[in-house]
């Protein structure tokens, strides 16, 4: 307040401007657009790759379907990102009874249209259902036993086929137990 009245005084032509005294010693009282202002360090750049870092593989998880196909055991997945297919893809015919080499790519896919669509299939299938007597039982009363569907059926007992292609024999007490 004591520097105001002085300069009111001095504007008013009453008495001269004196000057202010020295700040006492060890005290810098420079205005604050005087001080230097502190330096920052340099923001570093984005680290840039050309290639995305990524995780390093992990086994798959203990509920992975694990397929044995040309000496090598992999995952659904695993096969699927090697083979070129998509993995629903892969799953899908696996699921409706393609073998596993079909189902890869490694073999071609050989099917009996004939046997499958004529009326009587159970007859000319390449797997036979028979009772303890050896006497072949009808796909749709097994069917009816298990409480499924006969094409359901049909994909399960695709896993008894022979690789030569002749008839295999499969019980009905097997497949009770399964």
């Amino acid at each position: 307040m004591a520097a105001l009245d002085r300069l009111a005084r001095a504007l008013a032509g009453a008495a001269p401007l004196e000057p202010l005294p020295s700040p006492p010693e060890g005290r810098n009282l420079s205005p604050p657009w005087d001080t230097p202002k502190p330096v920052r360090a340099p923001l570093r750049p984005p680290l840039v790759t050309a290639t995305p870092i990524r995780p390093p593989r992990q086994p798959p998880p203990s509920h992975a379907r694990l397929l044995t196909a040309a000496g090598e055991t992999r995952s659904i997945r695993a096969w699927a990102m090697q083979r070129g297919i998509d993995r629903r893809t892969l799953a899908y015919r696996l699921n409706h009874g393609w073998l596993v080499d079909e189902a890869l790519g490694f073999t071609p896919r050989h099917r009996d249209h004939a046997a499958e669509q004529a009326p009587g299939a159970e007859s000319t299938a390449k797997v036979l259902i028979v009772d303890g007597d050896g006497k072949p039982i009808p796909r749709r009363q097994v069917a009816a036993l298990l409480g499924i569907k006969t094409t359901s059926l049909t994909h399960r007992l695709r896993q008894y086929r022979h690789p030569d292609g002749s008839t295999a024999r499969v019980t009905l007490a097997s497949l009770l137990a399964r």
